[in-house]
């Protein structure tokens, strides 16, 4: 289980096709014309599929064998766009329309709210969860949740083995996902980016404090964080052991999600109506 996310990603990709043709293009927002950076792209259900850059940029190589397979591209606060591979081969810029949201009115939390966590207190264990940095971007690790009331997501935090080698900086996305079986709805209206970084870690542990608490309705939920750029050479590992929880993961944008049966070091605060 050490190298686990590695097993996966080498197994999954294996998955092996003959030839493989580049897909090169820009994504933009259709009535600006500016640049979406982060765009989620992939072939649908497969573990292919990179993030655009800064810049709306993205490479995808995808074998023919796909090309009746669906390509679709996302970014929260935009529409999604799909259609087949074969007809995204002939693209070199690709428009996503903003959708504008409904906001619901600022609610403000309870005077008195009670205070729960969730996730994993303790950051030790015999075995490691391991994310491969060399394509890293676009992956997500998440943990299940459930409240029973409404409820204001507070932070987020982690914790990872701290060596000579390990992620010194990240940009990192926090999705919210409402699941319901085997479907993963985004439940956010906007971006939520922070950078991560070593020397913020204290007492072991990354926190980040959302400027603006989450406001969440009551229900089954998966909170991940996703890596918005590659790390090769670098490690990302936590420990974990059997007994601890599921990890729920997906090894690129746009592709299905697993679960394992050993918990990550995720963990949130959340303030809950009484």
């Amino acid at each position: 289980m050490k190298q686990f996310f590695i097993v996966v990603a080498v197994v999954v990709a294996a998955t092996h096709f003959s030839y493989a043709q580049k897909i090169e293009a820009t994504v933009i927002d259709a009535q600006s014309r500016e640049p979406v950076a982060y765009a989620s792209v992939g072939v649908v259900e497969r573990p292919l599929g990179p993030l655009a850059d800064t810049v709306g940029h993205f490479s995808l190589d995808v074998p023919m064998e796909l090309d009746g397979d669906s390509l679709r591209i996302s970014c929260v606060g935009y529409g999604e766009l799909t259609m087949s591979v074969a007809d995204a081969r002939k693209c070199k810029e690709f428009s996503l329309e903003a959708v504008e949201y409904l906001l619901p009115e600022v609610e403000v939390m309870p005077i008195e709210p009670k205070a729960k966590h969730y996730g994993r207190k303790s950051a030790k264990g015999s075995m490691f969860l391991v994310v491969e940095g060399d394509c890293g971007a676009g992956k997500e690790m998440g943990m299940q949740f459930k409240t029973k009331k409404r409820a204001w997501i507070k932070n987020v935090s982690f914790a990872i083995v701290e060596n000579d080698s390990m992620l010194v900086r990240m940009p990192f996305r926090l999705n919210l996902y409402k699941t319901q079986g085997d479907k993963y709805t985004n439940n956010l209206v906007s971006s939520h980016q922070f950078l991560y970084t070593k020397d913020a870690i204290e007492n072991g542990r990354f926190i980040f404090q959302l400027p603006t608490p989450i406001a969440i309705d009551k229900g089954d939920y998966v909170i991940a964080v996703e890596f918005l750029e590659n790390f090769p050479n670098l490690n990302f590992q936590m420990r974990t052991s059997i007994m601890t929880g599921h990890t729920f993961y997906r090894y690129a944008p746009q592709s299905s999600w697993k679960k394992i049966p050993l918990g990550s070091t995720l963990a949130i605060d959340v303030a809950e109506e009484k």
